[in-house]
């Protein structure tokens, strides 16, 4: 059993106690106008039981609204057994209240009326506590039973295990959970991955996380934003958007407004220019030179101007070669040096195109806002839309890598109380499909102790590794503590959850039966007669056997919002999502004006 929302039940006796109440009403007005005066007593028989009749048949013929089979089932089941229960009620309530109400010198009609309202608020109480509460309200509903399920046969020895949720185990303001599963605060840290399909519930695990940390006084996020679905849900005042694209509604930022040392002319280039695997790592390796010299060149002359820098990068290389000789960088003047930049400027074209979409007078520092804004104010959004992806996608990329590189900066936790120990959320969404954060690896194995946690998203194993390469991949996935495996759609990415969610030893118990009938012969002894022999025998084995926790199949075939959540060294548990609305307070992109 798991704590999520059904609000079905909740609809389908609202609608029936709306029923019973304009009826009631009906009956009391008709009593008023002088059609049911005569207080009979099977008048009042008959009108109480009309009463009920509304109620009881509503309810289980109501049941029909819900959209579950399984939702269906309960409510039907539970409002069959609420008839005689509230037929009691409601005869009893409208019957002798009426007529006690009469008795004491109450009016026909205000007695008729005080009847209904007691009557009604019992019944409704009745079934608030049968069919559930509100429909902000937990609810409990049966879990996936076949998701790493033991059968009758087998018994659990040791490895990794599926069990239900905890029941005793229930969140509390401000704390993350999945699907009703709370996490440790202790365990944030130590980050959190979701693996799912498209539309499996990534977003949905975030958007409940996100609903908590806004609890929190001393939390901060920064979020990668894809289609300004967070941001148009979420923002608030003091909050910061960043998306060059949004030109009214952006921060202005510049890469030059993050240069504070030497060694950080290497580092933007490195956020901006991916690491290439195999032959192409070398003009990776050129190309960020020359980007972070030509950041060197601009930034000492005082042209701190992302559009020259474009310009510069991407135009004639002569005139290239003339700016960077003209700032004492000769080493790109000899003719082995303009062979490489010719490579070069091809190469890193594609990565620098943001760049032309900046503003000059760029002042805005995501290094400043990590480590300025350590009191716990605002978020960050870094939005980028679906069909911007490929043109911001590295962009994005290094402003994540900004954001990180100053989180290792910050002081360390360690030694402070509990109450005062940060949290800066990284939320990375779609891992896979945005650009290469050359600093994330870092981020996973020192951000702990700073308070740092990492909440990514990925959706494809293939399209991690193209991003991070095969090794940088394997580092991410295991630097993970906290892991919620939804519905799988790709097969090589099943495989790869269900080799991350561990063997278990089990022992099978196997009980066959054998039947013998025949006619033996005679024998020695047997004086000439002949034997019937009849016999049952049943064997009992016990076979130990060694499997995967959760089948990849299993995984294929879960439906969406549906997951299994794997916390350190606790029991893996299925879980089901609860999809809470959220409103759009505010346009997630803005098109410029022409």
């Amino acid at each position: 059993m798991l704590q999520v929302q059904n609000q079905n039940s909740h609809a389908v006796y609202r609608v029936a106690m709306g029923f019973t109440i304009i009826y009631s009403a009906l009956l009391a007005a008709g009593f008023w106008f002088g059609g049911l005066r005569d207080e009979s007593v099977n008048q009042f028989i008959t009108q109480c039981m009309a009463a009920s009749l509304v109620v009881n048949v509503g309810l289980p013929a109501l049941a029909g609204l819900a959209k579950n089979v399984m939702a269906r089932r309960l409510i039907f089941h539970r409002a069959i057994g609420l008839v005689v229960v509230l037929g009691i009620i409601n005869w009893a309530g409208l019957y002798y209240g009426v007529e006690y109400l009469y008795q004491n010198g109450l009016p026909g009609w205000l007695a008729w009326i005080g009847a209904i309202a007691i009557s009604g608020i019992v019944t409704l109480a009745v079934t608030f506590f049968t069919l559930g509460g509100t429909p902000s309200e937990n609810k409990k509903v049966d879990l996936p039973k076949h998701i790493g399920a033991l059968r009758e046969n087998e018994v659990f020895i040791r490895g990794a295990q599926v069990l239900p949720p905890d029941p005793n185990e229930v969140p509390v303001p401000g704390q993350l959970s999945i699907g009703g599963i709370p996490i440790d605060w202790r365990s944030e840290v130590y980050s959190i991955m979701m693996c799912g399909a498209v539309g499996s519930g990534k977003s949905q695990i975030i958007q409940g996380f996100l609903r908590e940390i806004r609890k929190r006084s001393n939390a901060r996020a920064i979020i990668l934003d894809n289609n300004g679905g967070y941001y148009s849900r979420f923002c608030q005042p003091g909050d910061v958007l960043l998306n060059p694209l949004d030109v009214t509604r952006t921060v202005n930022w510049s890469p030059f407004a993050e240069i504070k040392t030497q060694a950080d002319y290497k580092r933007l280039a490195a956020g901006f220019i991916p690491m290439a695997e195999g032959t192409g790592a070398q003009w990776s390796e050129f190309g960020r030179d020359l980007l972070a010299d030509t950041l060197r060149a601009m930034n000492e002359s005082g042209e701190k101007n992302p559009q020259k820098l474009y310009r510069i990068l991407t135009g004639p290389q002569d005139k290239l070669t003339n700016y960077l000789a003209d700032a004492g960088l000769l080493g790109w003047t000899s003719p082995h040096g303009q062979e490489m930049m010719a490579g070069c400027k091809g190469t890193i074209k594609p990565y620098i195109a943001i760049f032309e979409k900046l503003k000059e007078d760029g002042n805005f520092s995501v290094q400043d806002w990590v480590k300025n804004g350590d009191g716990g104010e605002g978020w960050l959004f870094v939005t980028y839309r679906e069909a911007d992806k490929e043109f911001m996608r590295q962009f994005v990329a290094a402003v994540a890598d900004c954001a990180v590189v100053e989180g290792l900066n910050l002081s360390t936790c360690e030694g402070l109380p509990e109450a005062e120990h940060r949290r800066l959320f990284y939320m990375l969404d779609e891992l896979d499909s945005i650009g290469n954060i050359s600093k994330l690896v870092d981020g996973f194995a020192r951000g702990r102790k700073l308070g740092c946690s990492f909440v990514v998203g990925i959706q494809l194993e293939a399209q991690l590794r193209l991003v991070y390469g095969k090794e940088v991949a394997k580092i991410i996935k295991g630097n993970v503590a906290t892991r919620a495996v939804l519905r799988q759609e790709d097969g090589e990415t099943a495989l790869e959850m269900q080799q991350m969610l561990g063997e278990q030893d089990i022992e099978r118990h196997i009980v066959s039966f054998s039947e013998t009938t025949g006619n033996s012969r005679p024998g020695l002894f047997s004086a000439g007669h002949v034997h019937n022999s009849t016999g049952k025998t049943a064997t009992g084995q016990i076979q130990p056997v060694t499997r995967p926790c959760i089948l990849a199949s299993e995984l294929q075939a879960m439906e969406r919002l549906h997951g299994v959540l794997m916390r350190g060294d606790k029991p893996h548990n299925p879980f089901k999502l609860e999809v809470v609305p959220m409103p759009v307070i505010t346009p997630p992109f803005v098109e410029a004006a022409q």
